[in-house]
C-alpha cells in the first residue's frame, strides 16, 4: 500500500493506493537484499555466517578422522554425504535448514559412515559379532 497526498482545488486530500502484489517491496528488504545461501543451500561469499568457525567432531580431543587411519575414507565420504543431504533439504524446503535439522543431518551421517566402517572391517576379518555391531 502507498500513501501520498494530493491536492484537489483548495482542500488537501490523502490518496491511497494498493499497489498488485508482485509490486510491492520486500517485507524485510535488509535481508532479501543480501541473501546468505543459494537455491541449492550453500553459504554464498560474503555472508555473516562464513567468518564463524566450524563446529570440530572429536572424540577425546581427537578428531573422529585421524583416531583410525583406516576409517578417514569413510569419514570423508559421510561427510560429503551429510553436505549432499542438507544442500537436498534445503532445496526442498525453500534454500535453508534450520541448526537442529543440520545437527540431525549430521549425526545419521556420522552414524552411516561409522556402520559402514565397520561392516567393511567384519567383512574383511569375517567376524560375526562385528558385523552385529555395524547394523
Amino acid at each position: 500500500m502507498a500513501m501520498r497526498s494530493g491536492r484537489a482545488g483548495r482542500r488537501s486530500s490523502l490518496v491511497v493506493e494498493v499497489l498488485p502484489a508482485d509490486e510491492l517491496p520486500a517485507a524485510t528488504p535488509s535481508e532479501s537484499a543480501k541473501p546468505t545461501r543459494d537455491a541449492g543451500g550453500h553459504f554464498v561469499a560474503g555472508n555473516p555466517f562464513a567468518k564463524m568457525r566450524r563446529a570440530k567432531t572429536t572424540v577425546g580431543g581427537v578428531r573422529v578422522d585421524t583416531a583410525c587411519d583406516a576409517y578417514k575414507p569413510f569419514g570423508r565420504w559421510g561427510r560429503r554425504y551429510g553436505g549432499h543431504r542438507r544442500g537436498e533439504l534445503a532445496q526442498a524446503h525453500g534454500g535453508s535448514i534450520s541448526a537442529g535439522v543440520g545437527a540431525l543431518v549430521e549425526s545419521a551421517a556420522l552414524a552411516l559412515s561409522a556402520s559402514r566402517f565397520l561392516h567393511d572391517k567384519a567383512s574383511a576379518t569375517g567376524d560375526a559379532a562385528l558385523f552385529v555391531t555395524a547394523q
